[in-house]
């Protein structure tokens, strides 16, 4: 913006023998005059593909740090006046410029979203058969020798505490936590069947109203709870058989061998430890279980355990301050959840659930495993140690920034000092506030806004639109951009990045995957593998622009 720019290919050209690593040398094939001192000039040069790591050295190098990426050169960088980084997932150049024909663009009378504005297509990190979300790998960056031991500092003067283990709004949601919204599409009379706890105060006044003993002593606000379950095999799935919760001293508070609503069709002994003979006399319910649960558990407790999602779903209780051990403790960048065992047996030297799985040891596991990350941080243990968020990289280097986006999503800069985050509950609400950033005299040289109505549209919660419906949004999104851009500063780097293509059928396909290994694993074929692979390739293509 403000500046010149080319697109410039690159050449292979053979250097006589070949030294390890790529022979890929890049040439300027352009007859432009070089940069006057005063003239900011970007030549970006042909390449298949743009990675997050690319992309993420891109910007620390703008910033004056790294080596500069091979696949755009930018003179007179000292120019350079603001970055502006936008998000807009799920938008593709198939859906931009179906067979690359610029026709769509055109009719649509698409300014922003056009052939002719210098774009390339990106990928999303991840695997064959996992995805891993483009944004958190690119603001994670590694830290130098230098940084980290001044982050472990830094650590010792601010202890980790239960709340810094949360999981935030975007995790619960993005790993399937029971909440009224999530529920929404099962209906009313689903949503009926899920408990919720009442606040401290209540549950106080309510004690003080009777004349009987409690039976169980009131849990603190903000006090830790581990929660695990036993699940049996029924008509409807996985049904609860016992629910077992310990509190921060290892003391069990409730355990409970629990019958199901439906008939036992397998014990899922070698998992769940549960016999015919377990549940002999049980008479206690489910609903039993979360009226008990109701009467000394207040809404203010943290909850905590491994996958907890499935023990909440299997218990039928909403609750949303939670600590997911299989969250905290993350196996690579895009990689699987780490199992309870595994985790247990790498980090606390002991072997659990070799025979059969016991709810109050694998709830005694969780917490050894939480106490961990409250003496040693909590990124211990994980790749994200020796990690920091790219702003914070920004801040340190005197590059002040602005963050606007939903509120699930800012917890992700949560952490970063000086950072502006502002929260918008829509795409008209962050448009707004960013050409107001744009507009507005201020400090903040890094913009960074999240577009979300592509990806919402796609999403596996809400009734499949239609194609005009989808283009009617991207008419939007592209008189947003084409604003924000012509509102920039003069040399201004102006950056929109789809991240990813719609991940609507990877979910789909997930789903399918985990519901058939669960109930009947060997219809889960190769062919069915196959299938999902290139589900998630095409998910992982993204477009920047």
């Amino acid at each position: 913006l403000g500046m010149d720019w080319e697109s410039v290919t690159s050449k292979k050209r053979r250097r006589g023998k070949k030294k390890k690593g790529s022979d890929l040398s890049l040439e300027v094939q352009s007859d432009a005059p070089r940069a006057a001192d005063d003239q900011l000039i970007v030549r970006v040069l042909e390449k298949d593909i743009i990675k997050v790591k690319e992309m993420q050295d891109f910007l620390v190098w703008i910033y004056g740090q790294g080596v500069n990426p091979m696949w755009f050169i930018i003179e007179n960088k000292r120019m350079i006046k603001k970055v502006v980084f936008i998000a807009a997932n799920s938008l593709t150049r198939s859906l931009l410029f179906p067979n690359d024909s610029d026709e769509l663009a055109i009719k649509r009378g698409w300014k922003f979203f056009n052939p002719k504005v210098l774009n390339r297509p990106t990928q999303a990190p991840g695997a064959k058969n996992r995805f891993f979300p483009p944004l958190s790998a690119i603001f994670s960056i590694a830290m130098s020798h230098r940084e980290k031991k001044a982050h472990k500092h830094a650590k010792l003067q601010h202890p980790t505490t239960l709340e810094d283990l949360l999981a935030s709004a975007e995790e619960l949601e993005e790993n399937g936590y029971p909440s009224a919204g999530a529920l929404a599409p099962y209906g009313e009379e689903e949503l009926a069947t899920y408990a919720t706890f009442r606040s401290y105060e209540e549950l106080v006044e309510e004690r003080k109203s009777k004349e009987e003993e409690p039976k169980r002593k009131l849990i603190e606000p903000n006090a830790l709870l581990v929660i695990d379950c036993e699940m049996c095999r029924t008509k409807l799935g996985l049904e609860l058989t016992r629910v077992s919760v310990i509190d921060q001293a290892s003391n069990i508070l409730y355990d409970s061998f629990v019958l199901p609503d439906n008939q036992i069709f397998d014990y899922n002994t070698r998992y769940s430890g549960i016999t015919a003979e377990t549940l002999k006399d049980v008479v206690t319910k489910l609903k039993d279980v979360q009226t008990d649960l109701q009467q000394f558990i207040p809404k203010e407790a943290i909850l905590a355990g491994h996958s907890l999602e499935n023990d909440l779903h299997a218990l039928k209780i909403i609750h949303d301050r939670v600590i997911d051990t299989s969250l905290l403790y993350i196996r690579s960048r895009g990689g699987p959840k780490n199992a309870l065992r595994f985790l247990a047996n790498k980090f606390l030297s002991r072997s659990i659930q070799e025979k059969t799985h016991d709810s109050v040891i694998d709830c005694q596991a969780c917490l050894e495993l939480i106490d961990l990350k409250l003496k040693n941080g909590k990124d211990w243990g994980n790749y994200e140690e020796g990690y920091e968020n790219l702003l914070v990289k920004f801040e340190n280097a005197g590059h002040m920034s602005s963050v606007i986006d939903r509120p699930a999503q800012l917890s992700m800069f949560g952490n970063v000092g000086k950072v502006d985050c502002l929260a918008c509950q829509t795409d008209e609400e962050v448009f707004e506030k960013a050409l107001q950033n744009l507009k507005s005299e201020n400090n903040k040289e890094f913009l960074f806004a999240q577009f979300h109505s592509i990806s919402d549209f796609y999403s596996i919660r809400q009734e499949p639109g239609t194609e005009e419906q989808l283009l009617t949004l991207v008419d939007t999104l592209d008189t947003y951009m084409s604003q924000l851009l012509e509102n920039s500063p003069k040399d201004t780097i102006f950056v929109v990045y789809s991240g990813h293509g719609s991940l609507l059928e990877m979910k789909k396909m997930n789903e399918l995957k985990a519901k058939t290994e669960n109930d009947h694993p060997q219809e889960w074929t190769e062919e069915k593998e196959r299938s999902l692979e290139e589900t998630i390739a095409l998910a992982r293509t993204g477009i920047v622009f």
